[in-house]
């Protein structure tokens, strides 16, 4: 077998080429760097010479980029929106809907609107699981809302009637506006 030579004192030194293309290299992100230089320069001139143009022709300068608001007032506008939101509810129209769906055995206990999600939340009670089941379908029904969903349901064992206790979500739809046709003039 022959024997391995290695040499861990090799020549590292670089070749000719090496050096031109290091060479090379630094030569090419010079003149990059002053043809950046070059354009930022003209670029700031530029600027300047339309600032003072407009100052001239007596324009107002550009606008600065708004700061951002404190948290207190992102608050305060977070609290007018969903104001705003609340105010844009059509309540008669929901009333509407929620009386023409009514039934004895079927009592409202509360209402929850989402406007954002354009949703009730319902809280009632009913005398029988199947009074919820057609309070549901008369609600649905309506032109007022759609996707009635039962999201909670517990008979209340404590009580003597035993009345179901249930949350109901049910989507709103606005009503088109109506006129009646007396009420419009044509003109001759």
């Amino acid at each position: 077998m022959r024997a391995l030579r290695v040499d861990f004192i090799a020549d590292n030194q670089p070749k000719g080429w090496g050096r031109l293309l290091a060479a090379a290299g630094i030569l090419l992100a010079l003149i990059g760097w002053q043809g950046y230089a070059a354009i930022q320069h003209q670029t700031e001139a530029v600027q300047s010479a339309l600032a003072e143009a407009s100052k001239q022709a007596g324009l107002a300068p550009s606008r600065q980029p708004r700061q951002a608001s404190s948290p207190a007032t992102q608050h305060a506008i977070q609290q007018a929106r969903s104001l705003a939101d609340f105010l844009q509810i059509p309540w008669g129209d929901l009333f509407a809907g929620l009386e023409a769906a009514s039934s004895p055995d079927f009592a409202l206990l509360g209402i929850e609107p989402d406007a954002r999600k354009r949703q009730l939340k319902l809280s009632a009670e009913a005398d029988s699981r199947d009074a919820v089941f057609d309070y549901m379908q008369r609600l649905e029904a309506t032109p007022q809302f759609s996707h009635v969903i039962l999201l909670k349901h517990e008979k209340q064992q404590e009580q003597a009637e035993q009345p179901w206790r249930v949350v109901l979500i049910a989507t709103w739809h606005d009503m088109p506006v109506s006129i009646p046709l007396e009420t419009l003039q044509v003109a001759p």
